[in-house]
């Protein structure tokens, strides 16, 4: 592979070298003597290894001008294989607009792969890869393959970490989903059942919930248990309690789930009752228990709630009606009290989003730094063999009065 071809045409140069050969004419020196009869006659074996070694110098003179035109085209080596893969995630196959895409990459020699660990042939049941988009392009680096082309939904879900840049042999094609509904879950509260219903597309996921007073029978209500909080006040806090019991009932029917209360003062507090979550309106300190703990701490910060340990928050306001609507109060606690890994899985695996392509990979030189390393440059070796040729010639070219 030579990066400036263009000096092929120095080449022309290797008439040079022959054309001096040929026209080259050194008479014999003269040397006067008396008599012939003390002249023996040279052996045909002697001229012939002259005449060799004058095809020598020519050829060590015209592969000097070939070397030298050689380094100026920059050679490498291309260390990858010739090998084209193209690599699909499951289920883009089943678009119609990239059906004649992969039609015409096959027949252009592109070998399909399945976008899971490994990359095996690709097969029409093929599992989908619960690997991340960059954790596959690492396992990519490795492999030796000249050019490879994803095919793939850029699921914003399997974009992890820091973004990654994208080698210049692996070139990606986006392929938007269709818009997925799903049922995120049917619960039933006091005499009526309500189900969210998710709607996920490329550019966004949005929920609706329904009120009916029987469910489908295609779903089945499911009642999630009820967060049960331990709500501690003493006297000097009463007004903040109730601002906060006002939230909270709020809370309940903005999430369409139980929240049982249980409501004590610092002195009658017991370390071993099982509430989920402590809310401590108190100026006492609030004891470190292994729950989930609110504590009221009014200072100055950005944001009415603030988590400071893993399961520690703070009220940095001073709770009055005034606050508690303009700064969300019953959506945050909403939020935050309910929280659910069941319902979190039940989103990741239904969500469509799609990643904007200038947020998805890094086109900077790292990349090229990434690809250049699988290109060996001969450059270098060419010039050592340069100078060894040279010495040899001018050694050659001094025995022989050349």
């Amino acid at each position: 592979m030579l990066a400036n071809p263009i000096y092929l045409w120095s080449l022309l140069g290797l008439a040079i070298p022959i054309a001096i050969h040929l026209l080259s004419r050194k008479d014999g020196k003269v040397i006067k003597i008396g008599s012939l009869r003390h002249v023996t006659e040279t052996s045909t074996q002697q001229f012939k290894s002259l005449k060799l070694n004058e095809v020598v110098l020519l050829l060590l003179r015209c592969l000097l001008i070939l070397i030298l035109s050689l380094i100026l085209c920059n050679p490498s080596i291309n260390l990858k294989k010739n090998t084209k893969w193209l690599l699909l995630e499951k289920g883009v196959e089943k678009n119609k607009q990239i059906k004649s895409l992969l039609d015409s990459l096959e027949k252009n020699g592109y070998e399909k792969h399945s976008l899971t660990s490994g990359f095996p042939l690709w097969k029409e049941n093929s599992i989908s890869s619960n690997l991340s988009y960059g954790a596959l392009i690492n396992q990519l680096k490795e492999k030796n393959v000249g050019e490879i082309i994803i095919i793939y939904n850029q699921n914003i879900k399997k974009f992890l970490g820091n973004r990654l840049a994208l080698p210049a042999h692996i070139h990606t094609i986006s392929v938007e989903p269709e818009e997925k509904k799903f049922i995120l879950r049917a619960s039933p509260l006091h005499d009526s059942v309500y189900i969210w219903i998710g709607r996920s597309s490329s550019a966004a996921t949005s929920y609706s919930v329904h009120k009916t007073k029987q469910a489908p029978d295609s779903i089945t209500p499911s009642t999630l248990p009820a967060i049960k909080i331990n709500l501690i006040a003493d006297a000097s806090s009463q007004y903040e309690k109730k601002i906060i019991l006002a939230s909270l009932h709020a809370a309940e029917e903005l999430t369409h789930r139980s929240i049982q209360i249980s409501e004590t003062d610092p002195a009658h507090y017991n370390k071993a009752d099982s509430a989920q979550w402590i809310f401590w309106i108190s100026q006492q300190v609030s004891p470190e228990v292994g729950t989930n703990t609110i504590t009221l701490q009014p200072k100055s910060a950005n944001q009415l709630i603030e988590q400071t340990a893993y399961n520690r928050w703070l009220i940095t306001g001073k709770l009055n009606e005034d606050v508690a609507i303009k700064l969300n109060l019953t959506t945050t606690l909403a939020a935050l009290l309910t929280t659910n890994d069941t319902l979190n899985n039940i989103e990741q695996n239904n969500d469509q989003r799609m990643l904007a392509d200038q947020l998805a990979w890094s086109f900077s030189d790292v990349a090229e730094k990434n690809h250049s390393s699988s290109v060996f440059p001969i450059s270098p070796y060419l010039f050592i063999l340069f100078i060894l040729v040279l010495l040899l010639e001018r050694y050659l070219s001094f025995k022989r009065g050349q």
